[in-house]
């Protein structure tokens, strides 16, 4: 969805200090800025996050030669030297299970963005000189990227086109086989982002479009 809204036209990217700065000023002269928070199914976001970083990503930062923090976090977990050769770090990449994954994930998931609850995003943190500070965000709709009635709406509200995906990763095939012990921890490390907005904890069930009436002023709270 990020590469998507990354291509439309009449959208621009910003930096989070960019995006908090027009916030605060707009706030502070009593004017709204507009703001919508995307959300996914946490099982989804995880099953993603491994076959980005453990198969595709893989591949493609073989090519590069060089690996993301994203993958670099699991190292110390996985017993991957980082000074080894990007073969080797590959061939451990791949080798690795969802199972062994989503094992690792509560000792890495704070450790970077791509694994940090949605819920945070309530509160934007800015850093700049020195000066360091956390932004609680009014959110005036949660989209949930996997539901159609919610993308449509976005679409409308934003004048884009959100028919055409883009994405810089291929597809890959490989099945995901959840086990209770996988679907517990998952649901741990995410309780928040499942109960918040309106998730279920049965794996099998990813397109749910239930929202709570409550939704966007419960993101306020700390």
């Amino acid at each position: 969805m990020y590469s998507t809204l990354t291509y439309q036209d009449n959208l621009q990217k910003t930096s989070f200090n960019r995006f908090l700065i027009t916030y605060l000023l707009k706030r502070l002269i009593g004017r709204d800025l507009q703001c919508f928070l995307l959300v996914r199914n946490p099982f989804s976001r995880a099953e993603s996050f491994f076959k980005d970083k453990f198969r595709q990503g893989a591949l493609v930062n073989l090519e590069r030669r060089q690996w993301q923090h994203s993958q670099y976090i699991f190292f110390p977990y996985m017993g991957i030297d980082p000074t080894s050769s990007a073969e080797e770090i590959n061939e451990h990449l791949q080798a690795t299970t969802f199972s062994e994954y989503v094992a690792t994930l509560p000792h890495v998931y704070l450790k970077d963005r791509h694994l940090h609850p949605q819920i945070q995003k309530r509160r934007l943190a800015f850093k700049k000189a020195g000066l360091r500070m956390k932004v609680p965000i009014h959110y005036d709709r949660v989209i949930k990227v996997e539901c159609a009635e919610d993308l449509s709406e976005l679409a409308e509200l934003l004048q884009i086109d959100i028919k055409t995906r883009y994405n810089s990763t291929k597809p890959v095939s490989e099945p995901i086989k959840w086990s209770e012990i996988e679907r517990k921890r998952i649901a741990a490390i995410y309780r928040d982002d499942f109960e918040t907005f309106y998730y279920s904890l049965d794996v099998t069930k990813r397109k749910d479009c239930q929202h709570s009436a409550t939704e966007a002023s419960e993101m306020q709270t700390s």
